[in-house]
């Protein structure tokens, strides 16, 4: 039986023969990746299609790997196949080099997370984070000297002796982050472990989670929908979409350089533009309400409809635009300071009808708007124009 040292609906009190220890590899050579998933796929029920297609993906040592996607993207069943909670229908799993994909659980020598926290609400502080080690039949004075340090490591020394129940619930999940990683995983998964946080201790603990991460330098997924959260705390993060990778890289790439209107509206905000592919003397640009033709995508036709995109931050206040940028003339409907920034919603002109877009402006360009109701200029630069096909409806 798969023993998932971190599910309190394991007995505390059982045992494990020795051997069901889990066998740690050595360690990666420099370079090489600590986890490689390859080919993976995994389908539930066959008239429903997969849940993932084709996953590869190979994590560095010590790299700290976001999963980032919409409810029902795959990435909890991409992290829950890590662990080895479910197998997956075809593909395969490794660590340090080791096929692990039908190696039970306790076996992986992975640390586990829950978003739940899962903490067994009758043992100590101490004994939660021990029990890993106990089911490792680790001595028990070494136990105690363990446990102590890593909750030392968390912000939760001498709090061994509480209970979960008088703890808050950040306190609790610095608990099972610490019960994760006592046992020195060679892998450490994390599935929304803020999410049932209020937003101002997420941010507190992604950021301890990420300098704990760090410090130890222990390789880790990050299971999340959040892509603050995502972009704060990874070295590369992984979009999901429909059960496929999406697009893979750092968040500056993902942010900068989006290959798709999915990857784009789903890593920031996004202002957005028809357009229509069109013959320029036998070269297919793009011609839309923003006035800069651009060069069409390639496998778009003359006559397909394609939507530009432009990150709010990307308007410059005022109109000088050149050979290789825009303007964009609306009227001003409303100025908001923000202290680091200025949020301004201007009302443009288009083809179908007016239309209301929300920008983005450095703080000291906040003194040089116009009255609200007043027109107003904003230039874009070429190479801020994301250009893509226009999604079709789900």
């Amino acid at each position: 039986m798969a023993i998932d040292v971190n599910d309190p609906a394991v007995a505390p009190t059982a045992t494990t023969d020795p051997t069901s220890r889990p066998a740690v590899a050595a360690a990666a050579e420099p370079g090489a990746a600590r986890l490689r998933i390859e080919g993976l796929t995994k389908t539930y029920v066959e008239k429903d299609g997969p849940v993932l297609t084709g996953i590869d993906l190979a994590v560095a040592e010590g790299e700290l790997v976001s999963l980032l996607g919409p409810s029902g993207c795959g990435k909890s069943t991409l992290l829950r196949i890590v662990a080895g909670f479910i197998d997956p229908s075809g593909g395969s799993v490794a660590i340090d080099g080791r096929d692990v994909t039908t190696v039970p659980t306790h076996r992986r020598n992975v640390g586990i997370v829950h978003q739940s926290h899962a903490l067994w609400p009758h043992l100590t502080v101490a004994e939660n984070v021990a029990f890993g080690l106990e089911m490792r039949r680790v001595k028990r004075d070494e136990r105690a000297r363990r446990a102590s340090e890593m909750l030392e490591l968390v912000g939760l020394g001498g709090y061994e002796r509480r209970v979960p129940g008088e703890l808050s619930g950040g306190q609790q999940q610095r608990v099972s982050l610490a019960r994760a990683l006592v046992i020195e995983p060679d892998v450490l998964l994390l599935d929304e472990p803020l999410s049932s946080l209020d937003a101002n201790l997420r941010v507190y603990l992604r950021d301890e989670i990420r300098r704990i991460q760090r410090d130890l330098g222990v390789t880790t997924i990050f299971v999340t929908h959040d892509r603050e959260e995502a972009m704060a705390v990874s070295d590369r993060i992984v979009v999901l979409d429909g059960g496929r990778i999406a697009q893979t890289g750092s968040a500056v790439d993902l942010y900068r350089t989006p290959v798709s209107h999915f990857v784009m509206s789903f890593t920031g905000a996004t202002v957005e533009f028809s357009g229509t592919v069109a013959d320029d003397r036998g070269r297919r640009v793009v011609h839309s309400d923003l006035g800069l033709p651009c060069p069409a995508p390639s496998g778009l036709a003359v006559g397909d409809d394609v939507t530009l995109c432009i990150r709010p931050d990307d308007f410059v206040l005022g109109g000088s635009a050149g050979d290789e940028a825009a303007v964009v003339r609306g009227r001003l409907v409303d100025a908001a300071f923000l202290g680091t920034s200025a949020e301004i919603r201007v009302a443009i002109d288009a083809a179908d009808g007016p239309t209301d877009v929300l920008v983005r402006l450095p703080a000291r360009q906040h003194e040089r708007l116009p009255d609200v109701g007043a027109p107003i200029e904003l230039t874009v630069e070429r190479d801020h124009v994301h250009v893509f096909a226009t999604p079709t409806a789900a």
